[in-house]
């Protein structure tokens, strides 16, 4: 869940970040990269610094009440057959591969 998570906040922090790199018209190669390490590190800090601030968000009645909850995308079935976590971890195989 927790990989999960983090990855979609880096998708989400990707975009952001290059959005508003594009909009400023950031082209220091240092601004740049400092931006982008942001990428990389908000995601690794946010889901713990969120669990810390409400510690229920692990509760089943918590993950009921939630629109955007991880689990629920993931059991997602493609065409009535195939979870979409199938998809992730064949994702995250293939980048790590």
């Amino acid at each position: 869940m927790y990989m999960a998570q983090t990855f979609c906040h880096s998708v989400i922090a990707f975009i952001i970040v290059d959005r508003a790199m594009t909009l400023w018209n950031i082209t220091n190669p240092l601004s740049r990269q400092r931006f982008q390490m942001m990428v990389v590190l908000l995601p690794v800090f946010s889901f713990p610094l969120y669990q810390l601030i409400n510690p229920g968000r692990g509760s089943i009645s918590f993950r009921l009440e939630s629109l955007f909850d991880v689990n629920r995308w993931l059991n997602l079935e493609l065409w009535g057959t195939i979870p979409l976590g199938v998809f992730f971890l064949a994702i995250i195989f293939r980048v790590f591969a």
